[in-house]
């Protein structure tokens, strides 16, 4: 299972984008085995949008309904998701709940919940796709969505035996957009920092170092 999350992380790094640059983020997150830096703050603007995947809310009482994978989700003290997947998929797959803790001068209450679970979605979504089930969620950040439609194609290439026929169905998908923050005339900066080669060696090329 650890090789198919590896090769996820991988695969993020060309994909999550979605062949936009909106603007460079570097950022990672902290949870058992991550972190999350924040190099510069940033305003993030959502629009959500409804019915752009195949969802529809009457199906919550029909045989085409899908389980929620998100339970519920907690922050604390402000810089700190705490997440509780479903309840059949956690004893499943998670030993505890999930969570994503970063720097004190993050507040995640002035973010929309499509961003701020982000962490959590990319985590499971490997096992997700190799159960083959099929769970809902509340909302999605569009590009996201989009883009593990891609990284799934990349999956079935690399390891065909597998069905990878598992899938999240977001009710909602949510354009996030990022504004630059206006405290200072400097262009705001952020990468996608996991500590490998690849990110150590692009670092200094994205800070003028």
């Amino acid at each position: 299972m650890k090789k198919y999350v590896g090769l996820l992380s991988l695969c993020l790094l060309f994909s999550v984008c979605n062949g936009k640059e909106k603007q460079k983020m570097f950022f990672t997150t902290r949870s058992s085995q991550k972190h999350l830096l924040l190099v510069r703050k940033k305003q993030v603007k959502s629009i959500p949008q409804k019915l752009e995947v195949p969802f529809h809310v009457e199906t919550r009482n029909s045989r085409w309904y899908h389980p929620d994978l998100i339970k519920s989700f907690t922050i604390v003290n402000k810089n700190k998701i705490v997440v509780k997947a479903n309840q059949s998929f956690s004893q499943q797959f998670i030993k505890e709940d999930f969570f994503a803790e970063y720097d004190k001068s993050i507040d995640l209450t002035k973010l929309d919940e499509s961003i701020v679970t982000i962490p959590f979605i990319l985590t499971v979504i490997p096992v997700v796709w190799i159960s083959n089930k099929t769970y809902s969620i509340k909302v999605m950040d569009k590009d996201l969505y989009h883009s593990l439609q891609e990284v799934k194609k990349v999956f079935r290439i690399f390891y065909p035996e597998q069905k990878w026929a598992g899938d999240i169905i977001p009710e909602q998908l949510v354009t996030n957009t990022i504004t630059p923050s206006t405290i200072s005339d400097e262009p705001a900066l952020a990468i996608l920092f996991s500590g490998g080669l690849i990110t150590i060696l692009r670092l200094p090329q994205d800070v003028g170092i």
